[in-house]
């Protein structure tokens, strides 16, 4: 099976079906690594594995997830053959309404403690360090 770099990555559901699986992830990795593997392959399962235990990778994950959970809602419903025009221009305002509505430090605040408690359930993922200056 091949991933697709332009469809699985920018789907919140794709992003969904990481998080919800990402523990899983790093068995089945272990599993390739303990067999025979090509070093190609081995490589980019270590290079996956190394990004994953990384906070800013679980945070950035967990970030997009949701920004895309608005967009992808909206995208759908754009491509309704019986929208007007102006029903479309309401939702894309919706859509903008409501990313912007949690852009603000009590709805970041609140995010980042929802990740703090959820990076808890992955042993595998590091804690948060603030980056050198």
């Amino acid at each position: 099976m091949k991933f697709c770099p332009t469809r699985w990555t920018v789907k919140a559901t794709c992003d969904q079906r990481i998080l919800d699986n990402y523990a899983s992830l790093f068995k089945v990795w272990d599993a390739c690594l303990e067999s025979k593997i090509d070093t190609g392959t081995r490589a980019r399962i270590l290079g996956c594995q190394a990004q994953m235990k990384k906070f800013q990778f679980f945070f950035g994950l967990q970030l997009s997830q949701r920004l895309f959970a608005h967009t992808d809602n909206l995208l759908k419903s754009l491509q309704s053959k019986r929208l007007s025009a102006t029903t479309g221009q309401n939702l894309a305002r919706l859509t903008v309404n409501a990313l912007e509505s949690i852009r603000n430090d009590e709805s970041f605040i609140s995010f980042y403690d929802i990740i703090l408690v959820k990076v808890k359930e992955h042993p595998s993922v590091s804690e948060p360090i603030l980056p050198r200056k």
